[in-house]
């Protein structure tokens, strides 16, 4: 009978948890969609000068007529969005007699961020820099590079180098900065110990102790859930998903 009550109080404690764990991950999610919406405004607002300043650079006076042959081809693929295969000409252009120069450095590194490929987008605007330390548009392309691989701190020191060298594009540029500023604002609010304490149910500041033990009690519970819920897809989900949201808390606290 004592087991009964037991079982009973320990399975009603499990479910105040689980149904907490739901609060909190609605409430997480509302607040990205919320910041996503308000992010997604701004970027529209910005669209006009991220298309303007990621179209290629013209080539600079004095490149052959082999080189410029290369160059339309890489034109040709690149207004066709065949992006890969225009910076595989740009690249060839590049090793050419009269073809290396900063212009043509940093239309790789634009082909490469419309790719999707950033490492090789910071790769060329480093080499483009490394050619001529004033040129605005690499400090401005290997910012969205760094931003894409996550390094916000890093777009953010190209983009005030960008600013510093006083371009006629600064308040374009300054708007971009500001973008990245309320990117990484919002991953440390979101990975902040304090998000995380309520799905452990520890207090701030944390003792490692309450820790282990509230998040070794809610793992333990949530895999009994699941070995119980055999065929109840619905519940085994919801405990998955709980479990994902425990072992991050666990993680950031």
């Amino acid at each position: 009978m004592r087991q009964r009550q037991r079982d009973t109080i320990r399975e009603a404690h499990t479910q105040r948890q689980m149904k907490n764990l739901d609060i909190e991950r609605e409430q997480a999610k509302e607040l990205e969609e919320q910041w996503q919406s308000i992010l997604d405004k701004k970027l529209d607002l910005d669209l006009d000068w991220q298309v303007r300043s990621n179209r290629i650079n013209k080539a600079p006076q004095g490149c052959s007529a082999a080189v410029k042959q290369v160059l339309a081809d890489a034109e040709r693929h690149c207004a066709e969005q065949n992006y890969p295969q225009a910076l595989s000409y740009f690249n060839e252009a590049l090793h050419m007699p009269t073809g290396c120069c900063k212009e043509l450095v940093d239309n790789c590194a634009i082909m490469a961020l419309l790719s999707k490929d950033y490492s090789r987008c910071v790769h060329y605007a480093s080499a483009c820099i490394k050619l001529d330390s004033t040129f605005h548009p690499g400090y401005l392309h290997r910012a969205r590079g760094y931003r894409c691989l996550g390094k916000l701190d890093d777009s953010m020191n190209d983009l005030q180098k960008a600013m510093d060298l006083g371009t006629p594009h600064s308040l374009d540029i300054s708007r971009e900065l500001l973008l990245v500023q309320l990117e990484q604002k919002d991953r440390r609010t979101s990975e902040s110990p304090h998000n995380y304490c309520k799905i452990l149910g520890v207090s701030y500041p944390l003792n490692q102790y309450d820790v282990i033990k509230s998040y070794d009690t809610l793992i333990h519970n949530l895999e009994e859930i699941l070995k119980g819920a055999s065929g109840q897809s619905e519940v085994q989900r919801q405990a998955v998903e709980s479990m994902k949201l425990v072992e991050k808390a666990f993680k950031v606290a």
